[in-house]
């Protein structure tokens, strides 16, 4: 395939996914601000509730039609709508079994029929064509590009009415049940396949064994993004899981979009250069670079802009979500630096790093029951969740096993990660100190310190990286060579 039609391709299923994800921003704005903080968590406490069986029994039968060499097959399609179905239906009985239990949990017992509602999404969606999936086999990418994002346009279209006519949770209840109805409608309009089923039991199997593993990951990845919100919803209230989850959802976004974009971009790049050792070891280099300042950039973003964006988009009702906010930006913010070893071993297709970095993440989760049950402030369970993040970081890098010398790279890295940790330490206080004082005088010098740091950061990168000193050098020598 030509490289333009590659990229054509390729940023068309980027934009299908941003759009997806700009479009789940702003119904949860349009949420949050026409429905009580306690709705907003009910709502984040059924968002998790339906995560929680979606991921713990995730076969992933698009990544088997994408990974399998007979994955274009009808016999294939027609077994991964089966597996689908039969998968549906199990999920469904499940959540509707869990719904007392977990109702008791988060003490819901008058919500009781939302959550067993909740049972038929996964019935809906196991009915979904995927010819759409095979078709990106052959960079067909543009039904994958349709049933992205129209499901979730049209879902925003619809949330302006529902939360005038529902201003609670019911709004979000039924918003996320239409969103599969829109999935399974669109994807037999862009199928250009019959509709079939097999059960053909050789490759039912053949599709267990590559699903088990991802299973697991599934539900691994369920503690890693929702493990903190069921226990706040668990030891606090729903209340104070609205007030972190609209903090969550303002700050994750960027991190999330960043993360797609390098999937799709920079993945690609790292690949090909694998089996060239200068290549490879300057396009790590670019990524890590890229990663150190694009989370001092975000978070500098979050602390300075972040608390007025967050009461001028959702409200002043949210307004006591403030404390949380710092840390909750730490925590992306680390997030944003396990973009680079996430993208390097992906291209190197060792993904146990990512693995190990996950379970790593874990130990948020002993530490924040800790702090729920000493009945520590909200935002000591975000504390613990940046802790969390930072463990996996240091485990993503630990057991980053790169073809050149590793450990090159890392003491290339160790000028400009200390620059960082005083940027972000010093960017921290200053804002907590300009946030208690009026003074103009104040603000300015506050900016004007993580402006000089900031240039230390990018001075210091521009020194310990031979590749990125050559590449600044090379666009300006073209630069001043004229076209």
């Amino acid at each position: 395939m030509r490289l333009k039609n590659l990229v054509y391709a390729s940023s068309l299923l980027v934009s299908a996914q941003l759009i997806s994800l700009a479009c789940s921003f702003l119904r949860n704005v349009v949420v949050a601000r026409e429905i009580s903080v306690a709705d907003f968590g009910i709502a984040a406490a059924l968002a998790a509730t339906l995560a929680f069986v979606e991921m713990a029994s995730a076969i992933s039968v698009d990544k088997i039609l994408l990974q399998d060499p007979d994955g274009e097959s009808d016999l294939m399609l027609g077994a991964a709508h089966f597996m689908s179905i039969l998968r549906g239906l199990i999920i469904g009985a499940l959540l509707y079994l869990l719904a007392w239990p977990i109702t008791s949990l988060f003490r819901l017992h008058d919500s009781l029929w939302a959550f067993q509602l909740l049972a038929l999404i996964p019935v809906i969606t196991s009915f979904k064509h995927l010819d759409y999936v095979v078709m990106q086999r052959n960079m067909d990418l543009f039904p994958a590009a349709i049933n992205a994002s129209l499901p979730q346009a049209l879902a925003t279209l619809l949330v302006f009415p529902l939360v005038y006519l529902f201003p609670d949770y019911r709004a979000v209840l039924i918003i996320i049940m239409v969103i599969p109805l829109f999935n399974v409608v669109i994807s037999h309009i862009t199928a250009r396949r019959r509709y079939q089923l097999f059960g053909q039991i050789t490759v039912i199997i053949k599709m267990f064994r590559f699903a088990w593993p991802l299973m697991i990951s599934g539900l691994l990845l369920f503690f890693v993004f929702q493990g903190e919100k069921i226990i706040i919803g668990t030891y606090y209230d729903m209340t104070m899981l609205g007030l972190y989850s609209v903090v969550f959802t303002l700050l994750i976004l960027p991190a999330m979009m960043l993360h797609r974009l390098c999937n799709s971009i920079a993945l690609p790049i790292v690949a090909r250069s694998f089996h060239d050792k200068r290549s490879f070891e300057a396009t790590c280099s670019y990524l890590v670079t890229s990663a150190i300042l694009l989370s001092a950039i975000a978070f500098a973003g979050f602390i300075s802009v972040g608390p007025h964006l967050l009461i001028f988009i959702f409200g002043e009702k949210f307004s006591a979500s403030l404390p949380i906010l710092p840390w909750i930006a730490l925590m992306v913010c680390v997030r944003i630096l396990r973009i680079a070893p996430s993208v390097i071993t992906l291209a190197m297709a060792k993904p146990k790093c990512e693995l190990f970095a996950n379970l790593a993440r874990l130990i948020a989760i002993p530490l924040c029951l800790l702090a729920a049950y000493l009945h520590w402030p909200i935002h000591a369970i975000a504390a613990m969740a940046f802790i969390g993040e930072f463990c996996a970081l240091t485990a993503a890098y630990l057991f980053l096993d790169i073809p050149f010398n590793g450990r090159h790279l890392a003491v290339k890295s160790v000028k400009p990660s200390l620059l960082f940790v005083i940027f972000i330490v010093t960017t921290l206080a200053l804002s907590q100190s300009v946030l208690f004082n009026d003074k103009i005088t104040d603000g300015l010098l506050a900016t004007l310190s993580a402006l000089v740091l900031f240039f230390m950061l990018c001075f210091s990168i521009y020194n310990s990286f031979p590749e990125v000193k050559q590449l600044i050098g090379n666009l300006m020598t073209r630069q001043s060579a004229g076209p």
